[in-house]
């Protein structure tokens, strides 16, 4: 059963950037993102696949994640966020991963558990973008 609107929530860095809230877990070769709201393209909300570096990646296969997959399939997922580019000039979407003690090495650890940058493709990016004006309405 999907949400009416996706959760905005604010920066676990304590600052005033707003983020959506999503779930993430590692892939061999990228991170599958799934966000709980309207249907985008899944039954629960949305789900896309980004790049990331593979330091990112290797980090989040080797930590603990806790939160059940929304499609029902038993994988398991960290608790995260995203935020758009900052500007029209940049094209990088940030991503905070929620981990007790921190999670991987510098310079994506942090207290809270890791950031990272991440660029989509055109087709992710409008997934995206659907999902936060929704949560922005």
């Amino acid at each position: 059963m999907s949400e009416k609107k996706y959760q905005i929530v604010k920066s676990q860095a304590g600052t005033s950037r707003e983020y959506l809230a999503i779930q993430l877990r590692a892939r061999d070769d990228a991170v599958h993102i799934q966000g709980r709201g309207p249907s985008l393209n899944r039954p629960y909300g949305f789900a896309v696949d980004v790049d990331a570096p593979d330091e990112v990646i290797s980090a989040l296969l080797e930590g603990s994640p806790s939160l059940e997959s929304m499609a029902g399939t038993g994988a398991l997922y960290y608790r995260a966020q995203i935020a758009p580019p900052k500007t029209t000039d940049e094209d990088a979407w940030h991503i905070q991963v929620v981990s007790v003690g921190g999670l991987g090495h510098a310079p994506y650890r942090r207290h809270y558990g890791m950031a990272f940058d991440v660029v989509p493709n055109e087709k992710v990016e409008r997934v995206l973008l659907k999902a936060v004006l929704n949560g922005l309405q």
